[in-house]
């Protein structure tokens, strides 16, 4: 006699799908599980893209003629071949080659003048209105290269030092202070330059030579600080070397009011050791009218309380009573400002 099957809910014939299943290998482990040897074999299988086959040295080609600063961030493996110490030197006496082959061995007082503009008075030109003379070069392209990291004032002078022994061997050298003479350049001589800066703290800023291009944007972090002795180096080369920060329409002046309350704080409120370097560079730059009144007037505040109880030199007690001036007469011109 043939039983008849009983139906039970919930128990189900198992399918031949998922025999098939349990009979595969295990699932690939998910990307968290992987370890860094199956994640660098599965790297190196992948294809690479054309520029990364590209050897090194049409890599450096193709740095130098497009000019971009991106081109090492495109991938890891052209930022490994591109960041040799020789490629990032030549890299950047490309940027600066055209400024320093026109102005090489021409002392900043002496040079002719260049177009006024047609609202300008008519009359003798200081070296302050250094936007007008004629230069070459390329402003986009040294302003992104000051920018880079592993730019720093030894690299500057070392760069600057390699151009002129390749290109400026055989030309006539002048520098500010000395004799000059054939093959007289040495970029050592800022070391000196900066030394004097600082025994002479009534020394003005100004061009004394055209080293970059007087429309380079000035690196932020050398506006805002903190500044230790190489930043402090490298604006004041800048300054010195032709920067144009007298205009109203310059870069760091147009900037937001919040970068200019940052110097101030940075440069005297709140630093441990109020920074004459600094200031005496930048000072001019910074545009305290645009500042809020409630902002410069808290900044006055703390300057007086620092100069009631702190214990100071007389060059440090000097730079506050100035900076205390210069703040209490923006804050005056404000008040006025908005009295009308």
């Amino acid at each position: 006699m043939k039983l008849t099957p009983v139906r039970v809910r919930g128990k189900r014939k198992a399918s031949t799908t998922t025999a098939s299943h349990s009979a595969s290998p295990s699932p690939r482990p998910s990307k968290m599980l992987r370890s860094i040897q199956d994640v660098k074999h599965t790297r190196q299988l992948r294809p690479r893209t054309n520029l990364d086959r590209l050897p090194a040295e049409i890599l450096e080609s193709i740095l130098l003629y497009s000019g971009s600063v991106a081109l090492p961030r495109a991938s890891p493996i052209i930022g490994a071949k591109l960041s040799s110490r020789a490629t990032l030197l030549r890299f950047f006496i490309w940027g600066f080659h055209d400024t320093w082959d026109h102005w090489f061995g021409i002392p900043f007082p002496e040079t002719v003048e260049g177009p006024k503009t047609k609202d300008e008075v008519k009359g003798p030109r200081s070296p302050q209105e250094a936007r007008y003379f004629p230069c070459d070069g390329d402003p986009e392209l040294q302003s992104a290269l000051l920018e880079l990291p592993w730019v720093d004032i030894d690299f500057i002078l070392r760069a600057h030092q390699t151009w002129a022994d390749t290109y400026a061997r055989h030309r006539w050298y002048e520098p500010a202070t000395g004799v000059g003479g054939y093959g007289a350049f040495a970029a050592t001589q800022f070391e000196q330059e900066y030394a004097n800066f600082l025994r002479r703290p009534s020394m003005p800023v100004r061009t004394v030579a055209r080293n970059v291009h007087p429309d380079v944007r000035l690196p932020l972090p050398l506006v805002t600080g903190p500044w230790d002795e190489e930043r402090q180096k490298r604006l004041l080369w800048l300054l010195r070397g032709g920067l144009n920060l007298e205009t109203r329409d310059s870069p760091t002046r147009t900037l937001p009011w919040e970068y200019h309350l940052e110097f101030l704080r940075n440069a005297v409120v709140q630093a441990d050791a109020p920074n004459h370097v600094a200031y005496r560079c930048l000072r001019d730059q910074c545009d305290l009218m645009r500042v809020p009144h409630d902002l410069l007037r808290r900044a006055r505040d703390d300057l007086v309380k620092r100069l009631q109880w702190g214990q100071h030199s007389e060059a440090t007690f000097e730079l506050l009573q100035e900076v205390l001036e210069d703040v209490n007469y923006k804050l005056d011109f404000q008040s006025f400002s908005s009295q009308k």
